[in-house]
């Protein structure tokens, strides 16, 4: 490697693909040379490829020459010599430097040996070769940015009580260079990232579970705020606190100061652990608010990690009723902090993901609320499944219930569903029925 400056490269990203995807590759490819950014990729490089020892150039491309690699997943890729070749070499150039070098792009659910199921990916099957362009683009500007020095006051520090301070209510129209719904991918997936190096870091030992995140993007003109506990106290007078435990819970007074918000990078974070059978909540959670209006929360699965005495056994069921009551109050929480951070929600909105990790093989069933019955056997045939949905900051708690949280959750119970002839595992009435159950407690 030639050094850590972005200028010290010879290409800003190399891509590694089969020959079979090249159609897609070749429009990511297109879209950067437009935009400017120095990419290896074979047809551009037909004359310097011409008689040399391609065995000996690749790997030096791919090991030493380039400040990203990015590879194109799929069954051609996993079977082809020349790509696990270059993957060899990549992940050559990873190891040594124990930084984020392979970006994946999956084109379908092949898994790729020595490829890390934690490593953070692009779905190329839900995201245009424009968009993975954007999504680069993006990166690379980071990568740019996080190579400037900075003092050390402004990196990863707690932030303190002398730190207080009114959000000014000034509107500022948001900068986008990417559309609002990739916003929120591109959070979800750097913010998983930041939360592997957190867990790794910590002194937890956390047992291992399934997931369940979310992340939006507000789609409007924005307040200015400054991130700091003043600013997450106003967060916290919006919550409408549905379940005792709402997304985004502020921590600043719990008695653990690991819990405490931090501030790293261009966003608030806090990573709370409460596992002890002692402890009101028993849990994981991770979150994170960028200053660009962008927010992020990580759960581990509550029937995984619970601690009442009829909890099931680790990744063996998912409770129907658990995701529905969860999801509704994160799209709740999502609109209502919107709304607190535009002064205008007439024709603003938000971009919501969400994604549940480690569902494969687990029965649907109704262990946590037992008032709530399922017919059994119905296994998960899917591992990863992700939604997304634009929702208008406009909308009320009644189209919440009736309209949004249907099509946010139905990806997950279709997930259950092995019957073709069945649209529906668990009806649009059961989960609106639900959903107003919670609207009409005291907790609400």
């Amino acid at each position: 490697m030639k050094g850590n400056c972005m200028d010290s490269y010879e290409y800003d990203l190399c891509l590694s693909f089969a020959g079979e995807d090249r159609a897609y590759v070749e429009e990511v490819a297109q879209h950067l040379r437009k935009a400017g950014k120095k990419i290896f990729y074979d047809q551009y490089e037909k004359a310097s490829l011409w008689g040399k020892d391609l065995y000996q150039h690749l790997d030096s491309v791919y090991r030493e020459k380039a400040m990203f690699c990015m590879i194109f997943v799929s069954s051609a890729y996993a079977k082809k010599l020349w790509t696990k070749h270059e993957l060899k070499a990549a992940q050559a150039r990873a190891f040594r430097e124990h930084k984020e070098y392979i970006l994946p792009v999956r084109l379908d659910a092949t898994e790729i040996p020595g490829l890390f199921e934690t490593t953070g990916y692009i779905d190329g099957s839900t995201h245009l070769p424009s968009d993975i362009a954007e999504l680069f683009i993006l990166k690379l500007d980071e990568a740019a940015t996080l190579g400037k020095v900075t003092s050390p006051e402004s990196s990863n520090h707690l932030i303190q009580e002398n730190d207080l301070g009114v959000p000014t209510h000034e509107l500022k129209e948001k900068v986008q260079t990417l559309s609002p719904s990739i916003l929120a991918n591109e959070y979800l997936e750097r913010s998983l990232d930041r939360y592997h190096v957190v867990t790794g870091l910590s002194e937890h030992n956390l047992p291992n579970h399934g997931s369940w995140e979310t992340s939006f993007s507000i789609d409007g003109p924005l307040i200015t705020y400054t991130p700091n506990i003043a600013f997450l106290n106003f967060l916290d007078s919006k919550n409408p606190n549905i379940t005792g435990w709402p997304p985004w819970i502020n921590s600043t007074k719990f008695s653990n100061n690991d819990s405490h918000p931090r501030f790293h990078e261009g966003s608030l974070e806090a990573f709370i652990v409460s596992l002890k059978d002692t402890d009101l909540f028993h849990g994981i959670d991770f979150w994170r608010i960028s200053t660009s209006g962008e927010f992020y929360l990580y759960r581990a699965l509550e029937d995984d990690i619970s601690n009442r005495p009829n909890r099931p056994e680790p990744f063996s069921c998912l409770d129907f009723y658990l995701p529905i009551i969860r999801t509704f109050e994160a799209i709740a929480v999502s609109i209502e902090f919107g709304k607190a951070l535009t002064n205008n929600t007439e024709g603003s909105s938000i971009s919501i993901c969400f994604r549940w990790k480690g569902i494969g093989g687990r029965q649907l069933t109704s262990w946590a609320n037992q008032m709530r019955m399922i017919s059994p056997g119905r296994t998960s045939l899917l591992d990863d499944i992700q939604s997304h949905l634009n929702i208008p900051l406009n909308s009320s708690m009644q189209d919440i219930a009736e309209t949004h949280i249907i099509k946010s959750i139905k990806p997950l119970f279709d997930a259950f569903n092995d019957d073709p002839n069945v649209e529906h595992v668990i009806s649009p009435a059961i989960i609106s029925e639900i959903c107003f159950q919670f609207l009409n407690s005291e907790t609400w």
